[in-house]
Parts: C-alpha cells; structure tokens; sequence
C-alpha cells in the first residue's frame, strides 16, 4: 500500500486522536524519556515512600468471605494438586512447568524486548507471570483455610520478584501484563490476609512491588490510548486499584485513583457503542471488558459510590450484547474476532468458553436481574456480593447492529455485518455462526497464536478461515500489520420481515467490482438454507474464483456428488452446495470441491496449512473440518448451501 493512501486510510479510519497518541509515545521512547521514567530497578529504595507496611492490601477480603459463606463452591483438585507439583494450565489449556523466571540469561530493558523472544510468542513468557493461575489458592484457601495455599502464593511471589528486578526483562514490557499481575496479586492476597505465611515481611515485599508495578504502568499511558481497547482499561484499573492501597498516603493513592477513574470511564464510553458492540469486534475481549468493568464497580461500591447513568446504561447494553450471544446448552458462544486466552476471573467456569459465570453477574450487576436459573456459574456473582434473586427475569429480546440472529427452539444462527466504529480484528464480513442441541456446527476457528512463525502469525483472522465466501482467494479489506486492517469492508442490514430469516451485504470486493449479499434461512425442524449472491455491478468479462468456505465439526464424513454428510453417535448433517449463474447463457464450472481436516487435505486440490484447525484458547489447536468448494464463473453468480439436520435419537 502506497504510503500516501495508507496515512489517509489511517486518518480516516483510526482517527487523529489515537495517531496522535501513538506518535507521543513513540516520540518518548525514541528520545530515552521512557527509560529515563522506568529506570532499571525502579525507584529506589531511599525515595519510597516511607509507610509503605501499613497500606491495605485486603480490598477483596469481603469478597472472598462473602463466597466460603455459599454452597457447592468449585474448588478443583486437579488444579491445585497441578499448582504444588510446579505446574499450571497457560490460558486454561495444556497442563505445562510453572515457572516465573524467563531463563534469557542477562536481563535488558523491558523497552528492548519485542513480540517473540528467539522465535518464541511473548505471550507465552507472560502468561505465568500474570498469576491468574493463584486464584485457584485463593479459592482453596477461602474455603479450608489451609496455610499450604498461603505459602505457596508467598513462594511464587518470591520467585517473581527474584527472577524479574523492576524494570529488566519481558515481564515488564507491557504495561497491560503489568497492571493485571497487581490486580491479580491483590484479589489473591486479599483471600488470605490472615493466613501464617502473609507475614508483615512478606507484605512489606509486596506493597513496594506493587508500587513500583503502578510507577511502570503511569509513563506509558499514551500508547495504553493510542490502542483504544482493553489495554486501557486494565492500565486504568491497575492504578485505581494501587491507589486503593495506599490510603493511608492520600498523595499518592488520591493521584493515582483520580487518573485511573478518569482513564476507565472515558475508555468505557468511547469503547462501547450505544447499542452495546465494543470496539474490538472480539467475544473473549467483550468478556474481559465486562470483567473489568465488573471489578471497577466493586471498587467504586467499596467506596459508597455507583457507576454514572451513562456508563450503567452502556453497561446493560454490553450485557445485552454478550447475553444474546450466549448458547444456552452449552454456555459457549461463537468465537468471534481475536482470542488471547484471557480469563482474568475464572470463577465457576468449567471450561474456558464457558461465558454463564460473566453474563450472570453482568446481568446482576448492570441490568438488575439474572438472565440464568441457578447454577455452578453463580460463584462469580456470589465473589462480586451480588444479590442472589429469586426466579428467573426475562431479558427482552435485542439484536445487535453488528451480528443478527435467527433461532428455534433447539438451533439458532448468526451472521456478522458491522459497520465499523472500531478497528476490524478479523476479515469476517458475513461470516455464520451456525448451533444445534448445543453444538457449534458451522464454527469460528479462533486465533491461536499472534507472534508465532509463519503461518501462524494471527494467521486466523483472514477471510479464507471464516464461513463466508473469497474472490480470488483474496481478503475482504487490507492488512498493513498483525492487529491493522485498512481499507475496511463494511457491511449493510436488508429488512426482512419473516422472522426466520436475515440478509446482509458488503462491499469488500467493490475493486473487482462485486458486492457479497448473504441471507439465512432457517427451516424449523430441518435446518438452514444460506444464499450468497456475488453481484458484478462492473462486468469485465473476466473470470473469477469464487470459493465458500465451511468449518465443520470433527466428526466421520462420507463424500458425496454434490454434498458431504457428517456422522457422529445418532446425529447426522448433510451439507449440499450448489451455484448457478444468474445469466441464462452463462456457466459456473465447479474448479474444485476439498475437505481439510488440521492442515491435511482429505479429498481436493485446496492445500493450505491452516485451514481445518480450531483454536478454544492461545496455543491451542486441534483439527476439525474445512469444506471448501471453489467456482470459476465471470458475472454474477449464486451459491446455495442447505443444511438438513437430524437425529435419529428422537
């Protein structure tokens, strides 16, 4: 892209407050102020202030008092028996060693360090260092006040700081890790106050370092703006809950609440749209918006203060957004947009995906009623003290501008048409989402890994991954970097008044001169019809390939003429895609039909390394299905593709 075009597309698209934010930050750190504010080592120890064992570090000890006070609270021995034989599960996946020393040999800078370390995701570095991983302690130790947990958390914090001097290595370079690891250590810290192992030493360890954690967090909030996402919010919160700590320093806790408060609600309001859609267009990042949101009105309770109108209003319609996304067999929903395994409270989830814990206490907390019966995801609710309700509040029915749905009564389907606000995080114009009995048959295939090699380098964001339909194996919009898409498709809703239906369309191919509309059907007691008519409104008689694109659950699979039909216990899916021309004296040529299951073709010409994967969580991945068929065709065309569901159980 050339560099005129691009600085106009990012002026147009990104906005000149956030360029303006990025290009201060940059400036900063190329003139050496940056390093200068977060000099190796801190701030030392003669200027720290002086009362530093008496700051509170029990915020969240009414909290954790409030939750060993309810029944069938979740304590998972697995996971701690994992935890005290050095080993945890990154990103709520494989069990692998815990360790918090970044074993690279001579420390550098954290403004040295980049996104891979030798070839190896940063991500992967940080991820024990962020201690999400020692609320599993705090749970434990909340219900059997059992020192053995105290000490280990004691132990781990030593570890880190040993391992990881302020300001030296990568487990300072983003600030966002950093203003989580404080929050995590005081939500944990606050389970066990009274335990043996929290000595006033050890709360003297702690307390300096979690004010040299809230001194790294202050001189990089430009760039924390410049991103416009949840990087801020945990930035702000971060602070807010450092000043939370150091009341008896009103100096520094009074600067530090009133920056945070300020940075979270302005980023909340710029962040949420009206109608509830965050900006960055992803499910896991919406819940970590709404955890944190969560956490900041616990802290503005504790404080006999309550959200604004406008941020309660903002909050509900969150609520709504992520509510309406929700499956409710399975408490999964589909894996829109960029995924970076982050969990920040994992209470009463069974799984990763399992969104029932965060919809109920949002729903609790911001719409005041459950949108769920009772169940084991009340534990999160019951951490945040949120009143227990009885009977269950119908939500009223809400669509989101950005994602349509149509549902019956044991299947339901969505299809993504945004306008963007915010920046694109996958290429997924009129991507579908299809669930039935609770099983996402038409899937997400998620992110897996943003800075691993080639090919996967947040390789899942492109167009050619999602349930929709590429010209010229091309991408919907253009990518610039990992995280940027410029020149961005947008999408446009089309009234349907069946009930049964939805339709979209959009215009990422307008330079080849086509526009993709898409419709859903749904067939009550069968299953679905999709259309997609590709509409050349610039003929120039030249060919193109026009290739659909299905992920599909693992299941056995036999080929058939036109169709593919899955097997799995009594249930079946017959999938049968067929295109014509919407000229009578023109012709569609099917140029292939392939399956692909993890990378490895299974029938077809189509070879591609990341199609047939799906990735839960980071790191993770296993294989499924891609069925892809791929057209040559000049002019307009049609694609029909109906789904015929059935269980031979019933």
């Amino acid at each position: 892209m050339k560099k005129i075009k691009k600085l106009t597309l990012l002026i147009k698209e990104i906005g000149l407050s956030d360029i303006f934010s990025y290009a201060v930050f940059q400036m900063q750190l190329r003139s050496g102020e940056i390093r200068r504010q977060t000099p190796i080592m801190g701030v030392k120890p003669e200027k720290l202030p002086p009362d530093l064992s008496n700051i509170d570090l029990s915020i969240f000890e009414s909290n954790w008092k409030a939750l060993s006070k309810t029944k069938g609270l979740l304590t998972p021995s697995q996971e701690l028996q994992n935890l005290f034989e050095g080993k945890f599960r990154p990103f709520i996946s494989e069990v692998t060693p815990l360790s918090l020393d970044p074993a690279l040999g001579e420390l550098k800078h954290w403004s040295e360090y980049s996104n891979d370390i030798d070839g190896v995701d940063i991500k992967k570095v940080w991820e024990p260092s962020r201690f999400n991983w020692s609320l599993v302690l705090a749970r434990a130790y909340s219900a059997t006040r059992d020192n053995d947990y105290a000490a280990l958390f004691w132990l781990k914090v030593e570890e880190f700081i040993r391992f990881n001097p302020v300001n030296l290595g990568p487990n300072w370079s983003s600030a966002q890790e950093v203003a989580l690891r404080l929050i995590i250590w005081l939500i944990t810290l606050s389970s066990m106050i009274d335990a043996p192992a929290t000595t006033s030493q050890r709360i003297r360890m702690l307390s300096e370092a979690i004010y040299q954690h809230a001194m790294r967090i202050l001189p990089t909030l430009s760039y924390a703006r410049s991103q416009n996402n949840n990087h801020i919010l945990s930035e702000a919160l971060g602070l807010v809950f450092a000043g939370d700590c150091f009341t008896t320093n009103p100096e520094i806790a009074d600067h530090w609440i009133k920056i945070g408060e300020i940075e979270f609600e302005r980023s909340l309001l710029k962040q949420i749209s009206p109608d509830g859609t965050y900006s960055q267009h992803s499910t896991n990042y919406h819940r970590m918006m709404l955890q944190l949101a969560l956490l900041y009105s616990a802290h503005l309770k504790k404080h006999g203060r309550s959200l604004s109108g406008q941020l309660q209003e903002r909050l509900a319609q969150a609520a709504r957004w992520l509510i309406s996304q929700v499956d409710p067999v399975s408490g999964q929903a589909p894996n829109l947009g960029h995924n970076d395994g982050s969990l920040i409270l994992p209470l009463g989830c069974t799984e990763f995906r399992d969104y029932r814990p965060t919809v109920q206490a949002a729903a609790l907390a911001f719409l005041g009623c459950p949108c769920l019966p009772p169940g084991q995801w009340d534990e999160l609710s019951d951490w945040f003290e949120l009143p227990r309700l009885q009977g269950l509040t119908s939500i009223p029915a809400f669509t989101s501008p950005a994602i349509h749905k149509v549902e019956d009564s044991n299947m339901w389907g969505t299809l993504r048409g945004v306008k963007f606000q915010g920046r694109p995080a996958h290429a997924d114009q009129l991507h579908a989402d299809l669930w039935w009995d609770g099983i996402n048959i038409a899937r997400d295939a998620g992110t897996y890994s943003y800075n691993d090699p080639p090919p996967w380098q947040n390789a899942l964001d492109s167009t050619r991954v999602h349930n929709t339909i590429t010209i010229d194996d091309l991408d919907q919009m253009e990518r610039v970097s990992r995280f940027l898409w410029l020149d961005r498709a947008n999408a446009q809703w089309m009234p349907n008044s069946d009930l049964t239906k939805i339709s979209a369309s959009h215009d990422g191919y307008r330079k080849l001169g086509y526009r993709h509309q898409r419709s859903i059907s749904l067939i009550k007691g069968i299953g679905f019809a999709i259309i997609d008519h590709l509409i050349q409104f610039h003929p120039d008689q030249k060919d193109h390939f026009f290739t659909i694109h299905w992920l599909l659950p693992d299941w056995s699979w036999i080929q058939g003429n036109d169709c593919l039909r899955l097997v799995k216990n009594q249930k079946s899916i017959v999938i049968q895609i067929t295109a014509s021309h919407d000229e009578k004296n023109s012709n569609v040529t099917l140029h292939d039909r392939s399956l692909i299951r993890g990378g490895k073709t299974l029938f077809g010409s189509r070879i591609d390394p990341i199609l047939g994967w799906e990735s839960n969580t980071y790191t993770e991945k296993h294989a499924v299905l891609s069925y892809l068929c791929t057209y040559r065709a000049s002019g307009s065309i049609t694609i029909t593709t109906n789904w015929k569901l059935m269980d031979e159980s019933i």
